[in-house]
C-alpha cells in the first residue's frame, strides 16, 4: 500500500472516530467534550426544525434538548466517509432513544436520523465545520412541553 492509500485509510478511521464520539459524548452529556468536536464557526441545524452556530453555541442547544430526558442513547448505523485533503463529508444513519417518565410511565421517543456533515482537519484533528440532520421516521412522542 503506498503512503497516500494508508494516510486516506488513517483518515477515514479518524473521521469514524469523530462521529462514534459525538453520540456518546452526546448521551453522556459531557459539554466540554462535546464542544472540542466543533470548530469555533461550525453550523449545525435540524431540517426545518432549529439551528445553532458556533461550537459553544452547539454544545449548549444540544445539551438543553436532551436534559429535558432521563437518559438517550444514540445508535450509530450506516456511514459514509468521503475524505479529499483536509476536508471529509459523510453522511450516517442512527437511531436515537429518548427516555423520560410521564404520569408515572416510561416512555420512549424512537427517532430514525440521517446526519449530513462536512469535516475539516485542524490543529486537533478532525472537527465538525457543518452537521445536519433529518429525521426520517419517529415512534412514539417527544417530552410534553409544559403549559
Amino acid at each position: 500500500m503506498d503512503e497516500a492509500a494508508q494516510r486516506r485509510l488513517e483518515d477515514r478511521a479518524e473521521v469514524h472516530d469523530v462521529l462514534a464520539r459525538y453520540f456518546q459524548t452526546v448521551d453522556r452529556r459531557d459539554r466540554d467534550r462535546l464542544r472540542s468536536l466543533f470548530t469555533e464557526n461550525a453550523r449545525w441545524s435540524s431540517a426545518g426544525a432549529w439551528s445553532l452556530s458556533g461550537a459553544d453555541g452547539i454544545a449548549d442547544g444540544i445539551l438543553k434538548v436532551v436534559a429535558r430526558y432521563r437518559t438517550t442513547f444514540h445508535l450509530m448505523g450506516n456511514e459514509s466517509i468521503e475524505v479529499d485533503g483536509n476536508a471529509a463529508t459523510t453522511e450516517v444513519y442512527a437511531i436515537a432513544y429518548h427516555i423520560y417518565d410521564h404520569a408515572g410511565a416510561e416512555q420512549a421517543w424512537v427517532v430514525g436520523l440521517v446526519y449530513n456533515d462536512e469535516l475539516v482537519r485542524t490543529g486537533d484533528g478532525w472537527n465538525f465545520n457543518r452537521r445536519s440532520l433529518e429525521a426520517k421516521w419517529i415512534q412514539g412522542e417527544p417530552i410534553p412541553h409544559p403549559e
